[in-house]
């Protein structure tokens, strides 16, 4: 699905289904993410550049989010209908330690 993107190129890569996060390695800590339904509170995005902004076809309604290795795996279940917009925004575009999902 990602294969071809090069992360040098940013830190974000979108298809039409999905949507490929590059963010720090374990090594250097854990990331911490946020998944929001709507809106968020402005001081929550106090910092974040927004990195990804699109429509996902969603034949389900849900948003499943997980590492390359899926050790981790969250499903989340949206109201939108066949597709869902989903904006992700990040702390550090080199180093992101920090991820808020905004659905809607």
């Amino acid at each position: 699905m990602h294969a071809e993107w090069n992360s040098e190129d940013g830190v974000a890569h979108v298809l039409t289904d999905s949507v490929a996060l590059q963010v720090q390695n374990g090594v250097d800590g854990p990331v911490d993410i946020a998944i929001y339904e709507g809106s968020v509170e402005g001081l929550e995005m106090a910092g974040l550049s927004r990195v990804a902004d699109v429509t996902l076809e969603s034949m389900d309604e849900r948003l499943r989010l997980h590492d390359p290795n899926d050790y981790v795996s969250l499903v989340v279940q949206s109201a939108e209908s066949d597709s869902l917009r989903v904006q992700i925004f990040v702390d550090d575009e080199e180093f992101v330690g920090r991820v808020i999902v905004l659905l809607g």
